[in-house]
């Protein structure tokens, strides 16, 4: 791209760009003149880095609400748990259950209190900083000084929408169940919007997902059971329950035995060790034991019933990719796949040869280099998601499905989750209190 000249469109555009974000603690007469330097200018036109790292939002995009604190005198001090808490959200232009974290960084959780000029001046804050709503979610979650939120910054929201919402109030007599809920609803957070899965969620990645759309939903919803993508109570209680059947001693830990009784002892063995190597799960000190925890069979489960998910199809395919090279070997298949055929043969059923299955498995993915389907879970993850059970089954799970002719099987929706916790087997708490 070749420089623009400073009478040119584009030349005026970046102008107005760099004035636009010059400190405002300069005056007027201490802006410097873009105008005096065209190669500069034209340097950085041509800079990928400028132009990627320029501030949102685009010049012709509205300022963003401000507080109005003449409508709010009377708000002295507000709690996060009293009935005067929605001002706090519905003056800001945020959805109600923004209001835990709105009293948070505003440092209401030191104090129990904050008043209304000391919420102001956090607010003004954050409308300087961001400008979109995945930016502002962001800077009210985050410890400080850090850009990215973990799974710890979004305990005290969860706790107020556990303590606040009319779908949970069954639980306030309940304080047992309240980090198991909150546990699960972070996985099921971290395990849709970090795709990355770097345990660290960008503004990016919020922005990508649903999740404050469904945050907005906590408020017109009352059943919070129809809120299944994070927040479904029910969908909480079913986990915990499959988890509780196999954690026998209730130390919320589970090993390799606990988990191969999971359905049966459907997993084949060779895919439980892949689990416990450290492949799929985080916290060192648990693999050391040879054990995973509640969070991290809260992955597993959601990876098991939904194999369509692009994070069940990674997750499965990282168990699979024996070497971490990102690619798929034939080695690595058969690996699989030999246990699946001595656990056929010892049922007296016959097992299609590894090639055959092979074939088949290729056509399905299409993979990028023949031979290898190097990047074929990721280039070709639309193809394999609505066959991703024909792919992954054989060489996962004890009782394969067959890879050809089982398309009117995958056509219908996968059973729904069921728990009977009668009989004392599960928690007391059932999801219909």
């Amino acid at each position: 791209m070749e420089c623009s000249p400073p009478g040119s469109s584009v030349h005026g555009i970046l102008q107005a760009r760099i004035v636009e974000w010059i400190p405002v603690s300069l005056s007027a007469g201490d802006l410097p003149d873009p105008g005096v330097n065209p190669g500069l200018l034209g340097l950085l036109e041509r800079s990928h880095i400028f132009w990627t790292l320029l501030p949102s939002p685009p010049l012709s995009s509205p300022s963003p609400p401000a507080f109005n604190l003449s409508q709010h005198q009377g708000l002295e001090s507000c709690d996060c748990d009293s009935p005067v808490s929605p001002p706090l959200p519905q003056a800001c232009g945020c959805p109600l259950y923004w209001k835990g974290p709105l009293f948070c960084s505003a440092g209401g959780e030191r104090t129990g209190s904050v008043s209304v000029h000391k919420f102001v001046a956090m607010w003004r804050k954050v409308l300087q900083n961001c400008h979109d709503d995945a930016a502002k979610f962001v800077h009210l979650l985050v410890s400080p000084g850090c850009s990215y939120l973990v799974q710890e910054d979004f305990v005290p929201f969860l706790q107020d929408v556990v303590n606040t919402h009319p779908g949970l109030a069954f639980l306030k007599e309940a304080a047992e169940f309240h980090s198991r809920y909150i546990t699960t609803v972070i996985q099921r957070i971290f395990y849709t919007v970090n795709r990355s899965w770097s345990g660290r969620i960008t503004c990016a990645e919020l922005r990508r997902s649903t999740f404050l759309q469904n945050v907005a939903l906590l408020e017109e919803e009352a059943d919070i059971n129809q809120l299944t993508e994070f927040f479904s109570y029910e969908h909480f209680y079913v986990i915990y329950c499959k988890f509780w059947e196999l954690d026998t001693d209730h130390d919320l830990l589970i090993d390799a035995q606990d988990l191969a009784r999971h359905n049966d002892h459907a997993i084949s063995t060779k895919m439980i060790d892949r689990i416990f190597s450290g492949a799929v799960t985080r916290g060192k000190k648990v693999q050391k034991e040879g054990k995973i925890s509640y969070a991290d069979f809260v992955w597993f489960l959601i990876s098991e019933e939904d194999k369509k998910t692009p994070t069940s199809i990674e997750y499965w395919f990282r168990c699979m990719d024996l070497d971490g090279d990102g690619a798929l070997s034939m080695f690595e298949l058969e690996y699989f796949y030999e246990e699946q055929c001595r656990r056929l043969d010892s049922m007296a059923i016959e097992a299609l040869p590894f090639e055959d299955c092979l074939c088949q498995m290729l056509d399905l993915v299409k993979p990028q280099r023949e031979g290898s389907p190097r990047g074929g879970v990721y280039s070709a993850s639309e193809r394999i998601a609505s066959r991703a059970g024909q792919v992954w089954s054989p060489v996962t799970e004890h009782q394969p499905v067959p890879l050809a002719g089982v398309d009117a099987a995958f056509a219908a929706p996968p059973p729904a989750l069921t728990c009977d916790p009668g009989g004392g087997r599960g928690p007391a708490l059932g999801p219909h209190v």
